[in-house]
């Protein structure tokens, strides 16, 4: 059975960090998917393809990226724009909403002190509304929570954070997302039921694995995605179909 790739990003920048791939590396990773004739799916495109129980292409891939961080677009949305990928950006609306209030240059941070930098300036790490607008020509856009349940601003509730979230999007980006990627890939059920009463319908983790047809939306599963290119097509090989994960699984 064909199956439906999804892989995550974080950050696309020179920094030895195990969050982030390397611009030459994300050039050639996006090389590659050209090469081999891979068709981009936008996060809608899911929907399109469930609903109308659609053939897959023969080799389909969704390209995520997690929280909106800066350097996106800086370095990986001119890469991207220049291969006419499409690609899925999920939104922290509370961090970029905080950015688009300040100014600040750009300043390289490991990923595992962005949250002190968010609270210190979120501007020098995060893009701001007027930045995202301006991708919208490569990324359909998700939500990642308003808070990511970590804010020295605002205590909310689940259900709270995620209508916060989705108003915010729809008001600065003219979007009515059903997508939800879901904090450090933590959820319960009930938490699936809420944000599903709040209209969202496909939920994305950060736990590896198949993406069959037949699945629902509720599990959507995403491999991070290394600084390494032959990493990168062994994970394209074997998450493209069942008897492929079958004999790939252990490189993984």
């Amino acid at each position: 059975m064909m199956c439906i790739p999804i892989l995550r990003y974080s950050h696309i920048r020179d920094m030895q960090d195990s969050q982030s791939v390397s611009l030459a590396n994300f050039e050639k990773q996006i090389q590659y998917l050209q090469k081999k004739s891979f068709q981009f799916l936008s996060l809608d495109d899911i929907f399109s393809i469930k609903a109308q129980n659609a053939q897959l292409p023969h080799r389909c891939v969704m390209l995520t990226f997690d929280g909106a961080w800066r350097d996106i677009y800086m370095n990986a949305y001119e890469i991207l724009k220049h291969y006419w990928v499409k690609a899925g950006l999920f939104v922290v609306t509370e961090w970029v909403d905080e950015a688009s209030k300040l100014t600040s240059e750009y300043v390289p941070t490991p990923h595992s002190e962005c949250k002190n930098a968010l609270i210190a300036n979120p501007r020098s790490v995060m893009c701001n509304w007027e930045e995202i607008r301006s991708m919208q020509d490569v990324f359909s856009i998700g939500s990642m929570t308003h808070t990511y349940q970590f804010s020295n601003i605002v205590s909310l509730s689940w259900h709270e954070d995620f209508e916060l979230s989705k108003r915010l999007i729809k008001q600065h980006l003219n979007v009515e997302t059903k997508h939800l990627a879901w904090p450090d890939g933590n959820y319960n059920q009930g938490l699936l039921r809420t944000a599903k009463s709040m209209g969202y319908e496909a939920f994305y983790t950060m736990s590896g694995g198949l993406n069959k047809l037949t699945d629902n939306n509720d599990e959507l599963k995403r491999y991070d995605v290394k600084d390494n290119v032959f990493w990168f097509k062994k994970v394209l090989f074997a998450t493209s179909s069942t008897r492929n994960f079958r004999i790939g699984k252990i490189f993984l």
